[in-house]
């Protein structure tokens, strides 16, 4: 009797294991399948399928598409210490924190200051993307390139700070920058700062 009776229980114990399993699949491929549709935007998954529409790979690449989970109280520092540019003359890491605002805004519908915040460091050979046209061409022999897009991040909102050790080094005063950029005693350390303040840090 104690024989078949641990018989059976052995029997429902792996009964019941093999359905907690199959549930436990059935819900994370019910997951996967939520995130790639119904919490993608329409507008990123147009973008999408309309950016592959001519790839050799083929069409429709909305559900190979991971979106953002997080839409919402997102806080971004982004450094700008490269002088790297693009074949426009943009610098890089101007263009990547365009590309971010772009992504949240136009993607997500995303707002500055209620569903994100950004800020930019500029320090070291990046801190030149916050100088004047005057003080660039001074420096340089050249316009700023990037002056309209830094223009154009500050009026979305995003907040840009100039290192003044930076400026210190290259004999630059507050003249010298773009209007509406501030300035911070010096880059790393803010950078440093504005993590413990929730922000995440971003090097592009």
């Amino acid at each position: 009797m104690l024989r078949k009776s641990m018989k059976l229980t052995s029997q429902f114990l792996i009964l019941t294991t093999t359905m907690l399993l199959a549930f436990s699949s059935n819900a994370d491929n019910s997951d996967a399948e939520d995130r790639h549709t119904k919490e993608c935007p329409s507008i990123a998954i147009e973008r999408s399928d309309q950016l592959f529409a001519t790839d050799i790979h083929g069409v429709a690449a909305s559900d190979k598409t991971l979106c953002l989970s997080r839409r919402n109280h997102v806080k971004a520092v982004l450094a700008w210490n490269s002088d790297n540019v693009h074949p426009n003359k943009n610098g890089l890491q101007v263009l990547n924190a365009r590309n971010l605002l772009n992504d949240w805004e136009q993607n997500y519908a995303m707002r500055n200051g209620k569903d994100y915040k950004a800020v930019i460091v500029a320090y070291g050979k990046g801190a030149r993307w916050a100088l004047s046209d005057a003080a660039y061409n001074k420096k340089f022999g050249t316009d700023n390139p990037s002056t309209e897009i830094v223009k154009s991040l500050m009026q979305r909102g995003a907040k840009i700070y100039m290192c003044q050790n930076s400026m210190k080094g290259n004999q630059w005063k507050l003249m010298d920058l773009i209007d509406g950029v501030e300035m911070v005693p010096a880059g790393v350390s803010a950078l440093v700062d504005f993590q413990y303040q929730g922000y995440r840090y971003i090097a592009p």
